[in-house]
């Protein structure tokens, strides 16, 4: 299949996509539909409520005047400047306004070439629920009973199936993450029959340390898909970036409407800006570490168990399946809710220490 065709199957499935986005959100009730207020607590997207840091926002302000200028200069600064501290090549790495629009490129790429996706849920569901609404093929597995990746059983049906393998590390809703080692020998064995994208949305939080993007360097089967959404607070700006072999990343690139077109100058300038200022990094993950520890305390104390969480949320069975959604929703509270299994599962973003207190307050009250 020729670019131009490719171009022309991807608008017209785009359009399907955007006319049915409410199918193909992932699959969380977020408590939408509360107007936007100071009294509003969200603890429903995995935000970072103290971001983006001031030299972030300092950035942005200095971009204003140019608003009226394409950011095709400044987006080449900022994939050179993540190419060299990624310790990639440039070739190596594709930018995206957030992972989530890197992983619906993903999706039309897979389809594309036919490849079935392995995945395991529950888990972030957009690259399957995107592949599935392009009449993809995609082999769902159940994770274990405390929400580990089996990935014997993942491999296995990949092998019998190969082309697409999904993780998520840390898992999202689960907050729950899989060693890296055993993630690293994983990858070297499936990688002979399948591609392997693996999303580390979190991986600031658990430390670079237990990233896979060093795969890259020497398996073109290994894909890494990241954001400045989490840890960086620029959620709202949408910048997320992808780092593959150069010959998977030239087969995304025609899929694409227009080179960066989907980048503001605005979110680059504050993409640019976070990467040099470590410190709002360090002090954001000192906060989350404290107040999830101090809040998993007091949910422990209302004999709530939530899981080990490795990210800036964590994740329970609500006592008594509970719509506890709808319950916070009238006291202008959102948290994120997912039935598994008939039962009621809440994944609560870390916000601020008076925002935690605040919730605690009225759960104690709910149980």
């Amino acid at each position: 299949m020729n670019a131009t065709i490719s171009r022309r199957k991807w608008m017209g499935q785009m359009t399907t996509l955007i006319a049915s986005s409410a199918l193909i959100a992932p699959g969380l009730v977020y408590g939408s539909g509360l107007p936007a207020s100071p009294d509003l607590i969200k603890l429903s997207g995995n935000e970072n409520p103290y971001g983006p840091s001031p030299k972030a926002l300092e950035a942005i302000r200095k971009t204003l005047s140019t608003g009226n200028r394409y950011p095709f200069g400044e987006a080449e600064l900022l994939h050179n400047q993540l190419a060299k501290q990624m310790n990639i090549n440039s070739d190596q790495l594709l930018l995206g306004s957030g992972s989530s629009q890197l992983l619906q490129l993903l999706a039309h790429w897979i389809v594309l070439q036919k490849y079935p996706v392995t995945y395991a849920s529950p888990t972030f569901d957009i690259l399957p629920n995107q592949v599935k609404q392009l009449d993809g093929l995609v082999n769902e597995i159940k994770m274990s009973e405390d929400f580990q990746y089996d990935l014997d059983q993942i491999g296995e049906r990949a092998r019998k199936n190969p082309g697409i393998i999904y993780l998520v590390n840390p898992n999202n809703p689960t907050g729950i993450k899989t060693s890296s080692k055993a993630l690293r020998s994983f990858c070297e064995r499936a990688s002979a029959h399948s591609h392997i994208i693996v999303d580390e949305a979190y991986i600031e939080y658990i430390g670079m340390q237990e990233s896979l993007a060093d795969m890259i360097r020497s398996n073109e089967r290994i894909i890494i898909v990241r954001t400045f959404s989490k840890i960086y607070g620029l959620a709202g700006l949408r910048i997320g970036y992808l780092m593959a072999h150069p010959d998977t990343i030239n087969k995304l690139k025609p899929l694409r409407i227009w080179n960066n077109d989907s980048l503001s100058i605005a979110g680059i300038a504050a993409a640019r800006a976070s990467l040099e200022d470590q410190n709002f990094v360090r002090e954001s993950l000192e906060k989350n570490e404290m107040i999830r520890s101090s809040t998993i305390q007091s949910l422990r104390e209302l004999d709530i168990q939530p899981y080990e969480s490795n990210t800036n949320f964590i994740f329970f069975k609500i006592p008594g399946n509970k719509d506890l959604a709808s319950l916070l929703k009238k006291h202008n509270m959102l948290v994120g809710q997912k039935k598994i299994d008939g039962e009621n599962y809440a994944r609560i973003t870390i916000g601020t220490k008076e925002e935690m207190n605040t919730f605690i307050n009225y759960i104690t009250n709910i149980f």
